[in-house]
């Protein structure tokens, strides 16, 4: 890229005359993309290993350096995009300091530069996909996509590459399932072989992670072997000790009149504060993820309520961890209707696992959740009566909610307490 086609003003993030080296923070993960040559690259790994982050920053960096690229991300689902991809993008264009000079299209879900254009699109809406062409693909939380999706999509890295960069598609997941298709179909499989790069990582791979991450990784060790092999290890892990099949994804949520709605709020910090919807009628619960972040203070959370929700929805019931007697006395001196849950996990549990739950497709980290929240394993392979207390706080939410306000007289009488 010619230095005369970028503001002055980004100088500062090439270090040569024809901007061949990239001046920003990276990982290990990130150099092994860039150098790939390889037309499929699955980004397999643990939690906090900078993945994401890194697929973001490589396709930043081409997006801004190459020219008359078309770059597409993809995720199963539009409103997961909005909610878990973008907003990424936005937090990594304001650190490089380039967002003002990106020009925003918020309809069609595009970014443009430099005759350049980044599309965001869920894979729920593929009619915009058919007739177009493009240099990169991205597929976040890869595991979601089935393998007709991949080939599907695959079709379409066809455009012309005016610097002849090979054209590549970047996967990126934690290996949830031993028996998923990309292992299978992709990774073991001989005919991929010359195609395919295969990028492992862990945290540790990340000098960048806090140490409260990376002693939660470390611990899980001594909380679930399964889970450690997944999230720490980036080892392929199995499905076998699922707590919840009685739940699908919806996008269709009825209207708030038709049913009985309550809140739940699990508090965090350095894990992630959520808030959870739930409308429930008779055995059907329907569930919408409205806040999934870490860092928050009760002040913030408090703003948050006060912004998102209607006030007249400041009167029903918001069930919030009874370990955090003063937050909750701050919330209700903020006008909501809050009250401490009940924590009889098992219990909870098993109540919720008689309804018929339908989480909306805009909630991707309960979503997350509720695909691999599971029985507690032993280093032995044994399964102990009893959850993994990771990745849950989404479904914790849910939990304080559902069961207490509806223990007692069953999910068709409600009980308000």
């Amino acid at each position: 890229m010619a230095k005369k086609q970028l503001p002055k003003e980004l100088d500062y993030l090439f270090d040569s005359k024809e901007y061949e080296t990239f001046n920003l923070q990276a990982t290990r993960v990130f150099l092994e993309n860039f150098n790939s040559t390889k037309e499929i690259n699955i980004n397999i790994g643990g939690g906090g290993s900078s993945k994401s982050y890194s697929i973001i920053q490589l396709l930043l960096y081409k997006f801004l350096s190459e020219k008359k690229k078309k770059i597409l991300v993809v995720r199963k689902t539009m409103p997961s995009i909005r909610t878990s991809v973008l907003v990424p993008f936005y937090e990594i264009m304001d650190e490089m300091g380039i967002r003002s000079y990106v020009k925003e299209d918020k309809i069609g879900m595009n970014f443009l530069f430099n005759g350049n254009i980044i599309h965001f699109n869920g894979l729920d809406d593929p009619e915009k996909l058919k007739s177009a062409s493009w240099n990169y693909i991205w597929f976040e939380e890869a595991t979601e996509i089935t393998k007709d999706d991949f080939n599907t999509v695959r079709l379409y890295l066809r455009a012309k590459s005016a610097d002849r960069r090979v054209n590549q598609i970047f996967l990126t997941f934690n290996p949830i399932d031993e028996f998923h298709w990309i292992k299978e179909y992709l990774i073991d499989n001989p005919d991929f072989k010359k195609d395919i790069k295969v990028i492992h990582s862990t945290y540790k791979d990340n000098p960048f992670l806090d140490d409260a991450s990376k002693r939660r990784y470390e611990d899980l060790i001594n909380k679930d072997i399964n889970y450690y092999r997944i999230y720490a290890l980036g080892e392929w892990g199995r499905l076998e000790n699922l707590i919840f099949r009685n739940w699908e994804i919806t996008n269709k949520m009825p209207k708030d009149d038709k049913g009985t709605i309550v809140y739940g709020i699990d508090f965090g910090y350095n894990d992630p504060t959520t808030v959870v919807k739930c409308n429930v009628k008779d055995k059907n619960v329907y569930i919408e993820e409205l806040l999934y972040k870490k860092g928050m203070t009760n002040s913030q959370l408090i703003e948050f309520l006060h912004t998102q929700l209607p006030k007249k929805e400041w009167s029903k019931p918001i069930y919030c961890d009874s370990a955090e007697p003063q937050r909750i006395k701050e919330l209700r001196l903020a006008g909501f209707n809050v009250k401490p849950a009940m924590k009889n996990v098992n219990d909870g549990i098993d109540f919720m696992k008689r309804l018929n739950l339908y989480v909306a497709e805009n909630s991707p980290w309960l979503i997350k959740e509720f695909r691999s929240y599971s029985w507690k394993t032993d280093k032995r392979g044994n399964v102990i009566d009893e959850p993994v207390d990771f990745l849950n706080h989404g479904i914790d939410a849910v939990r304080y909610a559902l069961y207490s306000h509806f223990r007692g007289e069953g999910i068709y009488k409600v009980r308000w307490i």
